[in-house]
């Protein structure tokens, strides 16, 4: 982020009304000027905790530390930020973030952090409402992914037994899917449409497409029901009408 573009942020605060964030815990992968976006978080009620490179971030969330949210800048000094983006939203606890880009390529930069798992792409510089809803909006987004996840194992009954948890957990050993994909498998289970999947999801129709196409790709279903064929394969089940003129 660059410096005018920070003191604009500040200036923002003496016009903008905020309303209580809470206690949220916020890690900032920023490396000049950091303590200006710290102040105008904090300022709005975050716990903010800040590093200035990937490397640095990598070390941090190594740790058992809990972020609710992260902010990035896309151009960090040792690379870009979807490399963070993609590991924050992949471990355990997960993490969604809201990535800063100022120098121009708005829809190239912004296709390929969703696609990594960013909540949200900004375009630098933006007024200070819109920053503080995004980190907002991505605290929610990690807590509705992490009760997405925690889907619990269903309760044995008569005659049969579906359980969720062991499919979509089969599925993803397959496949070796990603959470965002683990995510989009689950929701397809279910019958859903990508329009009601990036509504659910809080993702736009384009990224859950890519998703989609992926997580068909990676499991070998042929299509979206085919998720169903693949489960029963790998339990060992064979359709007997598959063959020949099947």
């Amino acid at each position: 982020m660059r410096r005018d573009q920070a003191r604009r942020i500040v200036s923002d605060l003496s016009t903008a009304t905020l309303p209580d964030a809470g206690s949220r815990v916020l890690l900032v992968v920023e490396d000049t000027p950091g303590v200006v976006l710290m102040n105008v978080l904090r300022g709005a009620g975050f716990d903010v905790t800040q590093v200035e490179s990937a490397r640095a971030a990598r070390r941090l969330y190594k740790t058992d530390a809990d972020f609710l949210a992260a902010v990035l800048d896309y151009h960090l000094p040792d690379e870009p930020a979807t490399g963070v983006v993609a590991e924050l939203v992949s471990r355990t606890p997960l993490c969604r973030s809201v990535v800063l880009g100022g120098d121009g390529h708005l829809e190239h930069h912004a296709e390929e952090t969703a696609r990594v798992g960013a909540f949200m792409y900004l375009q630098q510089p933006c007024a200070l409402g819109s920053f503080l809803t995004a980190v907002r909006m991505a605290v929610k987004a990690t807590r509705q992914w992490r009760a997405a996840l925690e889907i619990p194992r269903s309760v044995e009954r008569e005659p049969a037994v579906f359980d969720m948890r062991a499919a979509l957990d089969r599925l993803r050993d397959l496949g070796k899917l990603t959470t965002m994909e683990y995510l989009v498998c689950w929701r397809l289970l279910w019958g859903d449409s990508n329009k009601r999947i990036a509504t659910l999801l809080g993702l736009a129709e384009g990224t859950v497409k890519y998703h989609v196409t992926q997580v068909l790709q990676k499991t070998g279903a042929t299509s979206r029901t085919g998720l169903l064929r693949v489960l029963l394969e790998a339990a060992g089940h064979r359709d007997p009408w598959h063959g020949p003129g099947g």
